[in-house]
């Protein structure tokens, strides 16, 4: 998607890039090679400098964070002012997600105000009951898929908030980010965002 041959080619006009993960071992990948520097960290306390990084890309991150406007805050941290961020978020009509009701903002206000944790499973019943198997085929069976959900401090693959076009743009705008430019492109919203720029 990024790479040379994908649909938004950046990889190859950055001078270096690393890696952040919330763990060594994960359900989509343990490889980091290719990185200068990889991270083992929560989106939510980077353990990262102030400032460090001109621009940052968050891809199908975002909806696995239970408190997502904790994560933008820090992400904005982490950036130089009029640092770049381009996150990529799946769009709903197009994916497994399609029969859940789009996160309004004040919801995620709230998980911020509250200071919700990653353990968190508020959202587990909407999950296990709106979940279209039959548009997630890595999921596994129901009964694996379920087990996952219990699991999800372990693994992160639940969902826990939906996004709109709409929805990315007033998180970002509450998180002191401005949108330069956003396209949605079937399974994804792609939104380029600089920070303080509201």
């Amino acid at each position: 998607m990024l790479a040379s041959e994908g649909a938004f080619p950046i990889y190859p006009s950055l001078a270096s890039i690393d890696n952040c993960n919330f763990a060594r071992d994960t359900i989509w990948s343990s490889d980091a090679v290719g990185y200068e520097k990889s991270f083992i960290s929560e989106a939510t306390d980077l353990e990262i400098e102030s400032t460090a990084y001109d621009c940052l890309i968050a891809s199908h991150c975002l909806e696995h964070i239970a408190n997502p406007i904790k994560a933008l805050l820090e992400w904005n941290r982490v950036l130089r002012p009029n640092g770049l961020m381009l996150l990529i978020l799946p769009n709903r009509d197009f994916t497994f997600d399609w029969r859940r009701h789009i996160t309004p903002l004040e919801h995620m206000i709230r998980d911020y105000e509250l200071g919700t944790q990653e353990s968190d499973l508020t959202h587990l019943e909407e999950v296990l009951s709106l979940h279209d198997l039959s548009r997630d085929p890595g999921a596994g069976t129901e009964e694996h898929f379920r087990q996952r959900c219990f699991e999800n401090l372990r693994f992160r693959a639940m969902h826990h908030h939906v996004f709109s076009p709409q929805t990315v743009i007033e998180i970002l705008r509450y998180a002191d980010f401005g949108m330069v430019r956003q396209d949605v492109l079937q399974i994804n919203i792609f939104t380029l965002a600089r920070k303080g720029l509201r």
